[in-house]
């Protein structure tokens, strides 16, 4: 099977990812903690496009603070919808990234990075700086994916977390 068709048939997982985050920030209040790293904190928050699997035109775009724990989006994930854009924020040691993300390509964009440290002040220990606190939030993001994915590759921890999101939605 070649690269094009592995991808189109686990696209799937990117849309499931968003909903489980989702369930997490709003039932764990955004705090995933683990035995490497004890903190690391995460929320939707401004805007949420929402869109059922084969009609992504048809989208219902929530705009809010929270946009998780509305009742719009819950209603369209009843509904069938998922996540297809969301912009969120991710804390973790002194740095704040705020970024939208896009399935099922799992798309990082517009990423804006906030540090309890000021950044260098040369231009050059500024782009240094700048592209370290982007390294750190792709792994971080990759973190996130490797915990989703050990929980979705095992049937029994993955129909707790199932039962879970759905007892999320119906509240």
């Amino acid at each position: 099977m070649d690269l094009a068709t592995k991808c189109e048939k686990t696209e799937f997982l990117s849309f499931e990812f968003l909903a489980w985050l989702a369930a997490r920030a709003e039932c764990d209040m955004g705090v995933l903690t683990d035995e490497k790293d004890p903190v690391m904190e995460m929320w939707f928050e401004k805007k949420l496009v929402l869109s059922e699997w084969d009609a992504p035109n048809e989208q219902t775009v929530i705009r809010s603070d929270e946009p998780v724990s509305s009742f719009e989006t819950k209603t369209s994930l009843r509904l069938g919808k998922w996540i297809r854009e969301a912009s969120i924020a991710l804390v973790h040691d002194k740095m704040e990234w705020h970024f939208q993300v896009s399935a099922p390509e799992l798309k990082i964009k517009g990423i804006k990075i906030k540090t309890g440290a000021d950044f260098q002040k040369s231009e050059d220990g500024a782009v240094i700086d700048r592209v370290a606190g982007l390294e750190d939030l792709l792994h971080l993001w990759d973190r996130f994916y490797e915990r989703f994915l050990v929980l979705r590759l095992d049937p029994d921890a993955w129909s707790v977390e199932v039962a879970r999101i759905g007892q999320w939605i119906v509240e």
